[in-house]
């Protein structure tokens, strides 16, 4: 991939997705400025993306995933390390905050949105590679969102907990005890299992009419999990974050844009994971915080405001960073 490959894909990430994805905060924002959506009427459209919207997204995403070919032990390894060591180092920097943002802290420095930002770039790169190096990118991709998508709701849910209940094994064993309750947890392991038996059985053209059937309606509330999640992001970003926890967003950006895919690139290097592998690791944990955060903060009790700062925040220095993955891994391509 050249230089001009790199800074056009860069230039299309930041006209195609980022921009959009702003607006769509933006207009959440002023809806809740003008009063449409009201306080009570965010904690409402919250509870629907967590329990109907982004579990049906999540069930459909990993449904298409073959998880039992192409997967890269060595890559999930190289992921886990980065999630882990990006929330344990989370965890450590936020001594001193209350329990309500710790949590958020940690799902913002390390929890990335591989599947509404970090699939489209891969995408965008894959179109300026040659063909089959192309399809190869994605297919190794799509093979390591499915688990890590069950791994970054699993870890989130925790992280959530951990700090409301305390670290002792009895805290840590009330909120590892809520992870299988977690409709979204229940969506990545229903889609995980469909995957591993028939990879996109729930897409259009099964040769199953209640599949198919049943497809549809699950691709029809998936399509609102992305607008719907922004614009939740949107009405609950409260500025009095950015200016009362500069320190606070600024070490998040660094650690999750910065720390946390530089470990997984040092990880892939140290077990001689093969370079597209490498790369479709490091754009994914690169990916800026998940905008599935906000409304799970919202409905797990931690600071709801300050997550969707985080997101918007981490959101806004992606294009900068991205470039700079892109630039690292490109050559090896």
């Amino acid at each position: 991939m050249t230089l001009a490959g790199v800074l056009s894909a860069a230039f299309t990430i930041l006209g195609q997705i980022l921009l959009p994805f702003f607006a769509l905060i933006a207009v959440g924002w002023g809806l809740r400025r003008c009063g449409v959506i009201t306080e009570a009427g965010g904690r409402d459209l919250a509870q629907l993306l967590y329990w109907v919207c982004l579990p049906a997204q999540l069930l459909l995403l990993t449904s298409r995933v073959d998880l039992a070919r192409q997967v890269s032990p060595a890559a999930l390894v190289a992921i886990g390390v980065g999630l882990v060591l990006g929330m344990v180092a989370a965890w450590w920097g936020s001594r001193g905050l209350p329990a309500a943002a710790r949590g958020c802290v940690m799902n913002g420095a390390a929890r990335g949105n591989g599947a509404f930002i970090g699939l489209p770039v891969i995408e965008l790169v894959a179109r300026t590679l040659p063909p089959d190096d192309g399809i190869a990118l994605l297919g190794v991709y799509a093979v390591l969102l499915g688990p890590s998508v069950i791994a970054f709701n699993i870890a989130a849910m925790i992280a959530f907990r951990v700090p409301q209940h305390g670290v002792s094994w009895a805290g840590i064993g009330h909120a590892v005890a809520e992870v299988p309750r977690s409709p979204l947890i229940i969506a990545c392991a229903v889609g995980a299992g469909l995957g591993l038996w028939r990879p996109g059985m729930l897409d259009a053209g099964s040769s199953s009419l209640l599949m198919t059937s049943l497809g549809g309606i699950i691709a029809l509330l998936a399509a609102t999990a992305v607008p719907l999640a922004l614009m939740v992001v949107g009405q609950g970003l409260d500025f009095r974050h950015v200016r009362e926890h500069p320190r606070t967003i600024g070490l998040t950006m660094v650690a999750k844009l910065v720390a946390v895919p530089l470990l997984t690139w040092g990880v892939c290097h140290l077990l001689h994971v093969d370079p597209l592998t490498t790369a479709a690791a490091t754009i994914l944990m690169a990916s800026p915080a998940a905008i599935a955060a906000v409304p799970m903060a919202r409905i797990l009790g931690a600071d709801a405001a300050l997550m969707a700062a985080l997101v918007t925040a981490t959101t806004v220095g992606a294009p900068l960073t991205l470039l700079g993955w892109l630039l690292l891994v490109a050559p090896h391509l």
